[in-house]
């Protein structure tokens, strides 16, 4: 039996020893990483000493840090490791808040009478109504104006915070054994405080599918007119001890002027609602031993808002000291976009600047905030280049540019799955991403650029450069998504500027 033993035991030592001495060899003689530059427009030596970081790694084996310093030629410095049990660092999910009204769209099917203990978050009565008019057998379709069923929208709540998570458009009864209590008591104050009228216009559809006993099979419910209902605008931002977000009723045309302001307590604006994270004793191994209390008693309004005012984005700074607001405002033909900053401790005002003006229908997103910068999107073709000078936010230009919908926009060529950094010099914008050609909607294509990078250049004249970066780890070939080199999920492409 020793004898087994020994033999066992000298087994295992051989093996690991082997499997060490693979990875050795490899980390040794692995090749380095090339990139190769290809100009796709304007000048490359608009490039020159511009830094680039890359994570990659495949399989989840097999690592590389890539540091590019682009120029004439590319200078690639590679660090290759290779790890057997590589475990993703566990990273806390980010805080979120979100209101809505609780009219959800959705669809149900099943055995069973669906009528049966459904509540259908809280369109049971318009359900059984068609239901009602629909023959054994059939399919039917009913309109419903909501003002019939409805005094004031539904609130509907999807929040994550710590260890608290709930999503009122999936749960239609609150069983949270550990939070089920201050969820209660929310919704109560948030009912009570936005009590918002349901519009007169307001209509919803709810398709009925019987089997020939009569029983209900099937239910689905959506808007009557897709380009005409009202919803629940809200931007959200979260400190460690207070949530902070807007309320605000829109329809495709913009906020809802004809809704009573003096139905809502607080009015428009951003309201705040305090927490506070306190050690728990739980009886359950799993569960976290902190709990969030929340305080929706001290729920109030802290920055009011004109009506008409709209809200494109909402944002802490990165040291937490102020609120970044970007507002829209209808003026005439053109609507204007503007920045305000707001102090954290005092929600008072520190700056408001007009920014640039675009079209009514022109769709605006942030793409990129740091210490001294913000980029926006305008109507997927513009860039709007925004920085900080003697302290004061400016608007350094604004460029329009084909490149701006082929390359940063429609996702054809550089995918917005992972960073797409930028970065501003005082004259010229620098945006960066990875590539999306790793098959388009489908297997279809041989080519898997996962690591490779696309870049360009912008100044207020326009397109300086756009390149684009080819990895030697993009072996061309057709592999499944799991085996092709890739970024790190949750590693970042850094972007550094001479």
């Amino acid at each position: 039996m020793k004898k087994y033993l020994a033999l066992f035991l000298s087994f295992i030592i051989l093996s690991s020893a082997a499997l060490i001495g693979v990875q050795v060899y490899a980390a040794a003689d692995a090749v380095p990483v090339v990139y190769t530059e290809h100009t796709l427009t304007g000048d490359k030596s608009e490039i020159d000493g511009i830094e680039l970081f890359l994570e990659l790694h495949c399989a989840e084996h097999l690592f590389w840090d890539c540091e590019l310093t682009l120029g004439e030629k590319v200078k690639t410095d590679t660090k290759f490791s290779y790890i057997n049990d590589y475990k993703r660092p566990v990273t806390e999910p980010r805080g979120s808040f979100d209101l809505s009204f609780g009219l959800n769209n959705f669809g149900a099917s099943g055995s069973g009478d669906l009528l049966e203990d459904r509540d259908f978050f809280g369109q049971y009565d318009m359900i059984a109504a068609a239901a009602e008019k629909t023959p054994a057998g059939k399919t039917h379709t009913e309109i419903f104006r909501l003002a019939d069923f409805y005094e004031y929208y539904p609130i509907a709540v999807d929040m994550h915070l710590h260890d608290l998570w709930f999503d009122s458009s999936h749960t239609s009864t609150i069983t949270d054994r550990k939070y089920g209590t201050q969820i209660e008591s929310l919704f109560a104050v948030l009912t009570e405080m936005f009590k918002i009228p349901v519009a007169d216009n307001d209509y919803r559809e709810i398709q009925i599918k019987k089997r020939p006993d009569g029983t209900v099979s099937e239910v689905h419910s959506s808007p009557a007119d897709n380009d005409n209902y009202t919803y629940l605008s809200t931007f959200s931002a979260i400190t460690d001890d207070a949530i902070y977000f807007s309320i605000l009723p829109m329809t495709h045309e913009g906020p809802d002027e004809s809704m009573d302001i003096s139905m809502i307590k607080g009015g428009w604006g951003i309201y705040r609602l305090p927490y506070t994270v306190t050690d728990y004793e739980t009886p359950y191994y799993a569960e976290s031993k902190t709990m969030v209390q929340l305080r929706p008693d001290l729920l109030s309004c802290v920055f009011p808002l004109e009506t008409g005012v709209i809200i494109e984005d909402f944002f802490l700074s990165e040291d937490a000291s102020v609120f970044y607001l970007t507002t829209r405002r209808h003026a005439g033909e053109e609507d204007e976009i503007s920045l305000t900053v707001i102090d954290r401790e005092t929600m008072t005002e520190v700056q408001s600047v007009p920014l640039f003006n675009c079209l009514p229908d022109d769709y605006i997103s942030l793409t990129a905030s740091e210490e001294n910068f913000i980029l926006y999107k305008i109507a997927y073709k513009k860039f709007a280049v925004i920085e900080k000078k003697d302290g004061r936010w400016q608007t350094a230009f604004v460029v329009e540019d084909e490149s701006i919908n082929t390359y940063w926009s429609s996702q054809e060529f550089v995918t917005f799955s992972y960073d797409t950094p930028a970065a501003f010099d005082g004259e010229r914008l620098v945006i960066a991403g990875y590539s999306n050609e790793r098959g388009g909607n489908g297997w279809d294509r041989a080519t898997s650029f996962l690591s490779t990078v696309y870049l360009s250049v912008y100044s207020a004249e326009g397109n300086l450069y756009t390149g684009k970066f080819t990895s030697s780890l993009d072996t061309g070939t057709y592999l499944q998504y799991n085996n092709i080199c890739r970024p790190k999920d949750e590693g970042t492409l850094i972007l550094r500027l001479p």
